[in-house]
């Protein structure tokens, strides 16, 4: 039944915009009945309208939910707090081979960085996905 009366409403909704724009979108005795008609389909239209806008919303509803749920489950340790960009050190000649290989696969924040812990205990993070140089996180 829905389907029906939303296609009712889009062909009266055009066949009336048809008619307006050959007279001008004009108001006249002549017009008078196809502005009515356009109001008319436009509540034909509009329940459709609104349930699929109600759909988009419980399916946005659901997936931001369950990535809240991952997140959650995430370990802490890899986790950071500050959505800003992290400070970087400077790197001396002798910290260059603590440094984690540019392929090695870090830990996802949610923030678009991942993050990696090295053997001696320092924090390293990148923008995640890239294969950019690791920075030494420093707090």
């Amino acid at each position: 039944m829905r389907k029906a009366s939303f296609f009712a409403g889009l062909l009266i909704l055009g066949f009336n915009l048809y008619w307006l724009q050959r007279f001008g979108f004009k108001w006249n005795i002549i017009t008078f009945e196809s502005w009515v008609m356009l109001i008319v389909g436009i509540i034909l239209i509009l329940p459709h309208h609104q349930k699929s806008i109600t759909t988009e919303w419980l399916v946005y509803s659901e997936i931001k939910k369950q990535l809240e749920e991952i997140s959650k489950s995430e370990p802490d340790t890899h986790k950071s707090t500050n959505t800003e960009i992290p400070s970087q050190n400077e790197v001396s000649g002798s910290e260059i081979n603590d440094k984690p290989n540019t392929d090695a696969i870090g830990n996802p924040d949610g923030n678009g960085y991942e993050w990696i812990n090295t053997e001696n205990g320092k924090n390293w993070y990148r923008t995640q996905g890239s294969k950019d140089d690791w920075i030494e996180f420093s707090n």
